[in-house]
């Protein structure tokens, strides 16, 4: 076969819904015409761009980069989020996802894009390590933190469906009655009003800059970033701001997603000042709340294991589930990171939600 690169245009979004479509066979789609229209040609950072290797007229492997903002030590940097790397069962092994990845890699290196990293799963890790010039950065230390709701999905195979109930009965029973005896015996702290909004306030970015000078390492959050990541977004996020006395001191982000069995919650973002965890806790137990009123399984986040929010995670019960790679192509630039103390980084700052 023809191992020739072609970008994809607008009007091969349908195919390549398609060809998506063929590679997950779950609950959920990914890789829709609306997403990728989204990310690709709406970023405010830039037009992104997806190369597809064609066979016989039919795409068979993909790579997209997707443009985005970083701060490092309060200086903002060009990136792009190198992702979608997925290659037809039938025409795997073949050498198309290190030929995508390095023609991509190529491409955004000469468009000026100083740092290009990626979230890998563990199927196409090693691939990127082995072929493509990227590697772990060490300093980035992110874990996936899980809140567990039920446990009849995961005993069902091992003990039988009917005593996996009888489990689950009990277990919703527990973890109800010791998120309401925290509420009871630790009651919130602060004088913090928490809301649902649709749009974002005209203050906004008189936060983003106080809370951007916090950290060494933050993709950029202002209120274009943010009105494109959630607002223009084809999917459905729940947007919680909080503020003491009319002045906005953090924000939640939420999706509810299907899961193997039921739905689960997904917290794409969030970000407060320094001195306000407390609002942040106050946005767990709200989130919880409603956990408990839809019949979620489970709420799962990204954050680094060595930021601030570790500490309130683990105070609301959450547990650190597994390691998330975070890989970058090792070039000069990598040495920017060397000295950072505080990175944070959710979910949204990936295409994974």
């Amino acid at each position: 076969m023809e191992k020739n690169i072609t970008p994809i245009v607008r009007d091969q979004l349908f195919s390549l819904d398609l060809f998506f479509k063929n590679q997950f066979k779950g609950k959920s789609r990914y890789g829709t015409m609306g997403s990728f229209f989204w990310k690709i040609f709406t970023n405010p950072f830039g037009k992104g761009f997806v190369n597809a290797i064609h066979h016989e007229g039919n795409i068979v492997a993909t790579t997209s980069i997707t443009p985005k903002s970083l701060f490092i030590k309060q200086v903002e940097y060009t990136a792009a989020e190198i992702g979608d790397t997925y290659t037809d069962r039938k025409f795997q092994g073949r050498g198309l996802f290190s030929l995508l990845v390095n023609e991509s890699r190529k491409v955004a290196n000469d468009a000026e894009i100083k740092f290009i990293y990626g979230t890998p799963n563990n199927q196409s890790l090693p691939g990127y390590i082995k072929n493509t010039g990227f590697n772990i950065v060490d300093e980035f230390k992110i874990s996936t933190y899980r809140f567990e709701l039920r446990v009849d999905h995961i005993l069902r195979s091992k003990i039988g469906g009917l005593l996996a109930s009888v489990i689950n009965l009990i277990f919703r029973i527990l973890i109800r009655f010791i998120n309401f005896s925290k509420d009871l015996f630790y009651p919130s702290i602060g004088d913090y009003k928490i809301e649902i909004i649709d749009s974002l306030d005209k203050n906004w970015d008189e936060f983003w800059r106080e809370a951007s000078g916090e950290w060494d390492v933050i993709f950029k959050r202002d209120s274009k970033s943010l009105h494109w990541r959630f607002f223009l977004n084809p999917d459905i996020y729940y947007f919680l701001v909080v503020k003491e006395s009319d002045r906005i001191v953090g924000y939640t982000v939420y999706r509810i997603m299907p899961d193997v069995v039921g739905n689960r919650i997904v917290i794409a973002d969030f970000l407060f000042l320094k001195g306000h965890s407390e609002a942040f806790n106050n946005c767990l137990k709200t989130i919880k709340k409603s956990a408990f009123d839809l019949d979620i399984n489970s709420i799962t986040l990204w954050c680094d294991s060595s930021s601030l929010y570790h500490r309130s995670l683990v105070k609301n019960g959450f547990f650190s589930h597994k390691k998330v790679p975070l890989i970058c192509y090792m070039d000069g630039f990598y040495s920017n990171f060397k000295g950072s103390n505080t990175i944070h980084f959710t979910m949204s700052d990936s295409d994974n939600v």
